[in-house]
């Protein structure tokens, strides 16, 4: 996949004593690339073993505020540049049937390792790993799809969990 982003940010903050406003532009550009296999034991185990590039760039600039303290008005110009991220992983997915369910089910297991490099005004390369859980059934005429996920990952100083719900529907 690739893609490009712009966002537009106004920014106000004031406390008792400061007070800025300002806005900037922020160009952003990404792309990534993931390759999976898949390969099913005799007992109906899948193993999809999957690796993952992810690039993005990030460039903010230089900001320009208006800054206000203690009765005097001023504009700061900061550069801010840019912020490049790279993460690499490697997912091996377990689909595992359930087979002591009345209708066609499997439990979804997806330990991960990443990899973050980040360049900008702070470089930091961290390392971590991850897991996902899930549970997902099908009718028995194969036009509905349903289940949930639990997903965890730690890379460093950067912790991400989530949890989905799902209905899918053929007509």
């Amino acid at each position: 996949y690739i893609g490009v982003g712009w966002a537009q940010t106004d920014l106000n903050f004031a406390d008792s004593t400061l007070a800025l406003d300002g806005d900037y532009d922020a160009f952003s550009y990404y792309a990534g690339l993931s390759v999976t296999g898949s390969m099913t034991a005799l007992n109906g185990i899948e193993f999809r073993p999957s690796l993952a590039i992810d690039y993005g760039r990030t460039d903010i600039g230089i900001v320009g505020l208006q800054a206000s303290a203690f009765g005097l008005t001023s504009i700061v110009n900061q550069d801010f540049g840019d912020v490049s991220v790279l993460e690499i992983s490697l997912s091996p997915e377990v689909i595992v049937p359930v087979t002591a369910a009345q209708i066609p089910t499997s439990f979804r297991i997806n330990p991960r390792l990443v990899c973050r490099f980040t360049t900008g005004r702070v470089d930091d390369d961290e390392c971590g790993a991850g897991l996902g859980l899930g549970l997902d059934a099908e009718s028995a005429d194969g036009r509905q799809r349903y289940g949930f996920g639990l997903d965890y990952q730690d890379t460093g100083t950067s912790q991400r969990s989530s949890a989905e719900v799902f209905f899918e529907l053929q007509f």
